[in-house]
């Protein structure tokens, strides 16, 4: 899993690089693969919702939801903030293009950021604009709010859970979704079609994937069909890019990813729980390609790197005047990926890395806390029940 959540984030860079560049492939087949590489966040929501339901999976019931709360706030909150902060303090310092593309900063705007509600409340200002794919944390955020809320259920009917999940992004798509508009960019519409509930057939799939595995691995699926599992993996996968290439050819605009056919949308969070469980469950020969150390390596800073390769890309539009000629970024990518990764890095070992491991000891003392404490007694009342029952 941290593989493929590596993999989605290179697919994020170079879909923003090639946007950056004014680059869009000439030919049928790489153009619409290209335009569908925007989908990679759907597989980052997948991700998520993998990695958060497969403890559960394992220990049979949610656990401590203050726990819980302490660890996803301490791995999302303080890069974030140490972002946002950022922006604010040094865009205006850039050239007077950079400082004329930052939008509004004033204190509700900063407010709307920090609680996570920007793709809800401020869609015209996510990341003050020069760092727009913030959008995706309301998305998470959102999500971990629902997970306590529907966890035990999710758990005992995964199946039917991950059918109410798919009809309710399917039935908010057909909604708010106008085949009509020929670019949607500039339709009020869009803004509410991109809101979390269009994402919960992503992390609904990401959870069945979680059951889905851990109970194959309890049968020794692996182990008694080891053949069958790589060929569903690669089935899978082929089946992956089919759907991407027919949503990519047929987006109503450029970049126009979550408006692709519906039927796309819907199949490819299933395609992609078949890959996942079959990947995870095939050899370990069959794994290397996305279980090796420089992609692990990768995927480990992978938000860190996230939350910075905007900002970093609109410093080359404004401040570097890197080129945008509609040749093949690779100037671009000389420039930013590298740069994107080192301050990526630190982030992560200067806030992400210590604030996660301050979330951890903060929870693991919850939890030790709420083992040892004494169950509350009995009403009076309940004990007199008991006795006069046991008598």
């Amino acid at each position: 899993m941290h593989g493929i959540r590596g993999v989605a984030l290179l697919l994020v860079l170079f879909h923003h690089l090639g946007g950056a560049a004014m680059w869009v492939p000439g030919h049928d087949v790489p153009r619409a693969l290209y335009e569908s590489a925007g989908h990679a966040v759907d597989v980052l929501f997948f991700t998520t919702g993998f990695l958060l339901f497969l403890p559960m999976v394992l220990r049979g019931a949610f656990g401590s939801l203050r726990s819980f709360a302490i660890r996803r706030f301490t791995r999302m909150g303080p890069p974030c903030y140490v972002c946002i902060l950022l922006i604010l303090v040094l865009f205006p310092l850039l050239s007077d293009a950079a400082v004329a593309r930052i939008s509004d900063r004033g204190l509700e705007d900063i407010l709307i950021h920090v609680t996570f509600l920007q793709r809800e409340l401020s869609p015209e200002n996510q990341g003050f604009v020069v760092n727009s794919p913030l959008w995706s944390l309301s998305v998470d955020a959102a999500f971990y709010l629902l997970l306590p809320l529907i966890a035990t259920t999710y758990l005992r009917h995964p199946l039917i859970g991950l059918a109410v999940m798919v009809m309710a992004s399917a039935t908010w798509r057909a909604v708010f979704i106008q085949p009509d508009v020929v670019d949607p960019v500039q339709a009020d519409m869009l803004r509410f079609l991109v809101q979390p509930p269009l994402f919960l057939a992503d992390f609904a799939s990401g959870m069945t994937a979680a059951w889905a595995f851990v109970r194959l691995r309890e049968r020794g699926w692996a182990l008694v069909h080891p053949r069958l599992t790589v060929a569903a993996a690669l089935g899978a996968l082929a089946v992956l890019l089919v759907l991407a290439y027919i949503g990519g050819s047929n987006l109503p605009y450029h970049l126009g990813v979550f408006q692709d056919p519906g039927a796309v949308r819907m199949l490819l969070p299933l395609a992609l729980l078949v890959f996942v469980v079959a990947a995870s469950l095939a050899p370990a020969w069959a794994q290397r390609p996305l279980a090796n150390r420089p992609l692990s390596w990768f995927a480990e800073i992978s938000y860190s790197v996230y939350l910075y390769h905007y900002p970093i890309i609109f410093l080359g539009i404004f401040t570097l005047g890197i080129s945008r000629d509609g040749n093949f970024p690779w100037l671009w990518t000389a420039v930013v990926l590298p740069a994107t990764i080192a301050i990526g890095a630190l982030s992560y070992f200067l806030v992400e890395l210590p604030s996660r491991n301050f979330g951890r000891r903060v929870s693991k003392r919850f939890a030790r806390e709420e083992r040892t404490r004494p169950a509350s007694p009995a009403p009076e009342s309940a004990l007199a029940l008991g006795d006069s029952n046991r008598v």
